[in-house]
């Protein structure tokens, strides 16, 4: 299936097929966009803590391929754990199989939320160095995105008096990423110091931004701001 979908993709991309967004063929279309999940056993059959969804409910969503939206509705979740976009064609599902083929040139718009599929630089050396991203904010010259995953920790038992048991579970993982003209996307620690830093030829800038308008730098709407402000600069 997965060569199959890779010789699809290809094939389309080489001959600049133009997909029309009325065209009987888009469920064919969605088809060649999904791979048939590999369950792994770690969520399965175990007394684990937690959930690999942040939120586990399906959501109506746009798959935007090669910058096209396809015209048809789609049921997404993001598995965080399994750092995938679960995907049905049914109006109310609760599983599904299949997931969006995790391809730069395939993302989705869910739940008012941009997700993208691309190459990360630094963050944590646990997970992979592509995956799912949330467009927080995308401009000209500076765009940021949040990485959100959820990490599976094995059950620890106490060994002496002095050490505490913890059961299974998965936790919470946020990386934030920065990119400047359309580069790569580097791993930074959303506060001052890192702004500072990255900012030095609109530092004067930055700390007007600064003392007029307090905020958390970990806040999804004032880090939208902050970097918007920046990016508009002339």
């Amino acid at each position: 299936m997965k060569t199959l979908v890779g010789i699809v993709i290809f094939t389309i991309y080489n001959l600049n097929a133009q997909i029309s967004l009325n065209d009987s063929r888009l469920s064919d279309a969605y088809k060649d966009l999904t791979n048939r999940i590999e369950r792994n056993g770690v969520s399965k059959g175990l007394d684990i803590k937690g959930s690999p969804y942040f939120n586990p409910k399906f959501k109506e969503a746009t798959v935007i391929y090669f910058e096209k939206p396809l015209d048809e509705k789609v049921q997404l979740r993001y598995n965080a754990f399994s750092d995938e976009l679960e995907m049905s064609l049914s109006p109310n599902p609760t599983e599904s199989d299949q997931a969006l083929i995790k391809n730069n040139n395939v993302f989705c718009e869910l739940d008012g939320e941009v997700f993208k599929y691309l190459p990360l630089s630094g963050g944590n050396k646990q997970l992979a160095k592509v995956g799912y991203v949330k467009e927080i904010y995308k401009g000209q010259r500076f765009s940021i995105y949040l990485r959100e995953r959820k990490v599976y920790r094995e059950a620890k038992k106490e060994r002496t008096s002095l050490e505490r048991s913890f059961p299974a579970r998965f936790t919470d993982e946020y990386e934030w990423y920065f990119q400047k003209n359309n580069g790569p996307l580097e791993f930074i620690k959303p506060n001052k110091k890192t702004f500072k830093a990255l900012f030095k030829a609109d530092l004067d800038h930055l700390n007007i931004f600064l003392k007029t308008k307090k905020g958390d730098f970990k806040d999804l709407e004032y880090l939208q701001k902050l970097v918007r402000f920046l990016d508009e600069i002339n």
